[in-house]
């Protein structure tokens, strides 16, 4: 059994009907808001995040009606759509999760940016990935597997021991 992760912030952008949001979540929390407010769309995200990584990027989106169904429509038509995820190890360590995902001009689309860090006590150096279109740009450990566009490197990061948690 793995250890439980406390979600401590999150944060949207561009996500369904949520141009921009930062939510600090606690123990227990209460979404409270008028009808049209977000609330489905900000559970509706971490459901996302959730099946992207038990499945795959491409069902999360396909299973949502595609990208362009998922990322903000507005005047300004965003491209891409992020999220990022802070949280708290039952270890005391900490760090976060982010991505931003993109849609391509052949109307699929493509992990653009993707970082994980992992800090706090017990370690000697923090321990971080970061990813841009299908590559590792930097990480520590230097020694990863490698990346490809279509899909979040957490899934293949998870096998390292740093980042299994």
């Amino acid at each position: 059994m793995t250890d439980p992760v406390f979600l401590s912030r999150v944060l949207l952008k561009n996500y369904k009907s949520i141009a921009d949001c930062s939510v600090k979540l606690g123990p227990l929390n209460f979404l409270v808001g008028p009808n049209g407010a977000g609330k489905s769309n900000f559970l509706g995200a971490l459901r996302f995040v959730a099946e992207s990584l038990n499945t795959s990027l491409d069902h999360a989106l396909r299973e949502r009606g595609g990208i362009r169904e998922v990322r903000r429509r507005s005047s300004r038509h965003p491209v891409h759509f992020g999220m990022r995820l802070e949280y708290t190890l039952s270890n005391g360590r900490s760090g976060h999760y982010a991505f931003r995902i993109g849609a391509l001009p052949t109307g699929g689309s493509e992990v653009q940016q993707e970082e994980c860090w992992v800090y706090g006590p017990g370690l000697s150096n923090e321990w971080f990935y970061q990813v841009e279109r299908g590559g590792v740009v930097k990480s520590q450990p230097p020694i990863v597997p490698a990346a490809a566009p279509d899909r979040l490197y957490l899934v293949a990061a998870s096998g390292l021991p740093e980042f299994r948690p």
